[in-house]
């Protein structure tokens, strides 16, 4: 009786610890300590559809042609119809988890960059590291326009897979959920949610979902975008692999 006893306490000792240990593999699969680091050539491709305004989908891509200390610079091609703008460059934060700066795309500079279209440096981060499941943090991004701002309370909800035409990848759900508010041209607010989905193996967003509703309830915007391809250390196009390549010029010779 005595050593059935004791077997059974040395058994419910090593379930126990051998439950602990799958925890902690858990926890440490579920928290990720720092941000993603580009290589040159990775390349993504993505579908993106505004539902709200029923417009067919579209495809566009950002590939890092330059990696550097904090930063990533990625050119980009886009099929919308609606944009006049079918090349760009965008310069990718690290430690912010998304692009900051849209440039003009400018085959003859060095860098590949012409007028800058967009500035999103002063927005909270949607995507803030270190990662872990159940972390809580808010958000406020004022519209480029500057007439509003929306307001998030954000949480870290899950650590799951998910499935995208690119494939089935492990992924941070983060939870959006605040409201918009028009505080020019107009006055107005409504409920704002999104959700994201950023895996590690792909470095970026895989998927992400975005409505809005009006005061009322009834639905304003949505849309939907998707990682539909993931290349990475890809071949960059002739063009740029040239142009990035190319030595900068002698001071002498500028002049």
């Amino acid at each position: 009786m005595a050593v059935t006893m004791l077997m059974s306490r040395r058994a419910r000792v090593c379930l126990w610890l051998l439950a602990g240990a799958g925890f902690a593999h858990l926890a440490v699969a579920q928290t990720l300590d720092s941000h993603p680091v580009f290589d040159v050539g990775d390349k993504w491709t993505y579908r993106h559809q505004n539902i709200g305004d029923r417009k067919d989908p579209y495809t566009f891509t950002n590939q890092t042609y330059k990696s550097e200390e904090g930063s990533a610079w990625l050119y980009g091609e886009s099929q919308d119809p609606q944009s006049a703008r079918k090349t760009f460059v965008w310069r990718y934060d690290y430690k912010r988890g998304d692009a900051m700066e849209g440039f003009e795309f400018d085959a003859a500079s060095p860098k590949l960059i012409g007028k800058r279209f967009s500035n999103r440096q002063k927005l909270d981060d949607s995507i803030q590291f270190p990662l872990a499941v159940g972390k809580k943090y808010t958000v406020t991004e004022n519209w480029n326009d500057g007439n509003g701002n929306t307001k998030y309370d954000v949480e870290v909800e899950t650590f799951e897979k998910v499935k995208t035409e690119a494939g089935e990848f492990d992924a941070y759900r983060i939870k959006l959920a605040g409201w918009w508010t028009r505080t020019g041209n107009g006055s107005g607010t409504g409920r704002a949610e999104q959700t994201i989905y950023f895996a590690p193996a792909v470095k970026r967003i895989v998927k992400s979902e975005y409505v809005d509703r009006l005061n009322n309830g009834a639905r304003s915007g949505a849309n939907v975008r998707e990682l539909i391809k993931w290349e990475p250390k890809a071949p960059l196009p002739a063009a740029i692999a040239q142009t990035v390549a190319a030595p900068a010029a002698p001071a002498s010779a500028a002049q």
